[in-house]
C-alpha cells in the first residue's frame, strides 16, 4: 500500500483514498470473473466489454482475451491483447494467451493433419511437416505430442528455421508451467538434445 506523512489538504487526502479504492470498472471486471466461472461467458464479456472503457485497465483487456480464447474465438482474442501496455505484454498471463492464440491460429489453418502425417512417414527429416504437426497438436492442447515433434526437429537440425523448433517448445512450457511434469521430462531431454 501506498502512504503519506504529514497532513496534507483535505483534497490531497481524499485523491489518496480514491485511488486506493477499486474503479467501477474493476467492480464489473471481478463481476464478471464470477459470472464466467459460473459458465456465463456471454454475460461475462458483456459485463468486461462495458469496463473496457477504461483504456488503461489491461486486467480487463486480459480477461477479454482469455474468455474469447476459452470460447475458440482466437482471433476475436488477439486485438485486446496487442493493446495492452508494454508492462502488461511481458507479464506471463499476456505472454501466455498470446501463445495461445498463436497455437490456435496455426491448428486451425491446418487443412489435414494425416497428410503431414504421411510426408513424415515417407520422409523423417521433413521438418516443415513436423514443425506444422507440433503446432496443430499446441494448438489443440496435446503438448506431449507437440514436444516430440519439436524435439526431434531439434535433433535433425537444430539451426533449421532460426532454431524454430527449441524457440517453439518454450511456449508449451511456459504455458504448462515449470511444475508440470512434462515440462520436466522434456527439458531434460531438450538439454540431452542440445549438449
Amino acid at each position: 500500500m501506498d502512504e503519506f506523512t504529514g497532513a496534507p489538504p483535505e483534497s490531497a487526502v481524499r485523491q489518496f483514498v480514491e485511488s486506493l479504492l477499486p474503479s467501477p470498472c474493476e467492480e464489473l471486471r471481478l463481476q464478471a470473473q464470477e459470472v464466467f466461472r459460473d459458465g456465463n461467458a456471454a454475460k461475462a464479456l458483456a459485463l468486461l466489454e462495458a469496463a473496457a472503457v477504461d483504456p488503461e485497465n489491461d486486467d480487463v483487456k486480459t480477461d477479454l482475451a482469455e474468455i474469447l480464447l476459452e470460447q475458440g474465438r482466437h482471433e476475436d482474442a488477439r486485438p485486446w491483447l496487442e493493446n495492452l501496455s508494454p508492462l502488461a505484454k511481458s507479464e506471463t498471463r499476456a505472454t501466455n494467451l498470446a501463445a495461445r492464440i498463436e497455437f490456435a491460429a496455426h491448428a486451425e489453418q491446418l487443412v489435414d493433419p494425416e497428410a503431414l502425417r504421411s510426408r513424415i512417414s515417407a520422409d523423417g527429416g521433413d521438418l516443415d511437416a513436423r514443425l506444422a504437426l507440433a503446432r496443430y497438436h499446441a494448438g489443440r492442447k496435446d503438448y506431449e505430442k507437440a514436444l516430440e515433434h519439436l524435439l526431434e526437429i531439434i535433433r535433425r537440425d537444430r539451426k533449421f528455421g532460426d532454431d524454430i523448433g527449441r524457440r517453439t517448445m518454450l511456449s508449451p512450457f511456459n504455458l504448462l508451467g515449470n511444475d508440470n511434469d512434462l515440462v520436466g521430462r522434456y527439458r531434460r531431454r531438450l538439454a540431452s538434445a542440445l549438449n
